[in-house]
């Protein structure tokens, strides 16, 4: 909603080049079920000066525009419950069964995570 192209040369003519550097950070994030405030200090990290609620209104309009992702990644969180993850190349994660509540929490971002990057890896096999 801003007042230019949608392009890198547009965000340059409003001095607002920055919000391409974030968005970049803060999509990749999403797969690792970053928040805002984790998204806003890797932004600043990577030299894009934004705020928390700038980071969540990003994060927002992602959400908005590709809306299956919640419940693609919710769904992904919970396959960590179940054992094991697949890919949409058929490739299998397994994860081990753990009560300890933060191991449970790094599991699920990994289960979250995996089926996006195990999926491009096996889409561009040449590359690893």
């Amino acid at each position: 909603r801003l007042d230019c192209a949608p392009t890198k040369a547009g965000l340059k003519s409003i001095d607002k080049e920055y919000i391409r550097t974030a968005a970049k950070v803060i999509m990749f994030g999403l797969a690792y079920g970053q928040g805002a405030e984790a998204g806003a200090r890797k932004a600043r990290e990577e030299g894009a000066e934004v705020t928390t609620e700038e980071a969540q209104q990003l994060m927002d309009s992602i959400f908005a525009m590709y809306t299956h992702l919640p419940v693609f990644f919710g769904a992904a969180r919970e396959r960590a419950g179940i054992g094991w993850i697949k890919n949409c190349f058929g490739r299998v994660r397994r994860i081990d069964w753990t009560a300890d509540r933060q191991a449970r929490g790094e599991q699920e971002r990994q289960s979250q995570n995996v089926t996006v990057q195990s999926g491009v890896a096996d889409a561009l096999p040449g590359v690893r």
